[in-house]
Formats: structure tokens, C-alpha cells, sequence
């Protein structure tokens, strides 16, 4: 179990790091906390997909949040973060 938590708070660290990069300016705290919630529902969603488990609630929570954030048309390499 400590495994898996440590696996995905790694995901979740590189996530917010690769989000933030393509933010391409320093969030304010609404923003951050916006991208927090972001990270951890795309982990959320990761997990549950590989136990072969329904994510269609985390990923419209994620289309949601990337509205919030101004990137609900994402570059890339968050597209591709994202579903990684």
C-alpha cells in the first residue's frame, strides 16, 4: 500500500510540475490549488483505469478544472501528461 501511495505521489509531483510548466507563469493560490486538484483527480483516474475501473467521473472533473485553469484547449505535452 505504501507503495502505490509513494508511486502515485510521484505521478501527482511530476504532473504539477509538467502543469505549471505549461502554465507558462507563476499561478496565483486559487490557480495552484485549482492544479492540485487537477493532479490528484488525473492520479485518481490513472488508478482506477488500471484496476480496470470505470474513470469517466475523474475525467470530466479534469475537462472541467483545465476550463478553470484557461487550458481547456491544452498544448501537447499536457494532452499527452495527461493521459500517460
Amino acid at each position: 500500500m505504501k507503495e502505490v501511495a509513494a508511486e502515485d505521489r510521484r505521478a501527482f509531483d511530476e504532473l504539477v510540475s509538467q502543469i505549471v510548466g505549461a502554465f507558462g507563469r507563476v499561478p496565483d493560490p486559487l490557480q495552484s490549488a485549482t492544479i492540485e486538484l487537477l493532479c490528484a483527480t488525473l492520479v485518481r483516474g490513472r488508478r482506477l483505469r488500471a484496476r480496470g475501473q470505470s474513470d469517466l467521473c475523474e475525467r470530466q472533473l479534469a475537462e472541467r478544472l483545465l476550463g478553470h485553469l484557461g487550458l481547456s484547449d491544452p498544448s501537447p505535452e499536457l494532452a499527452e501528461a495527461a493521459v500517460a
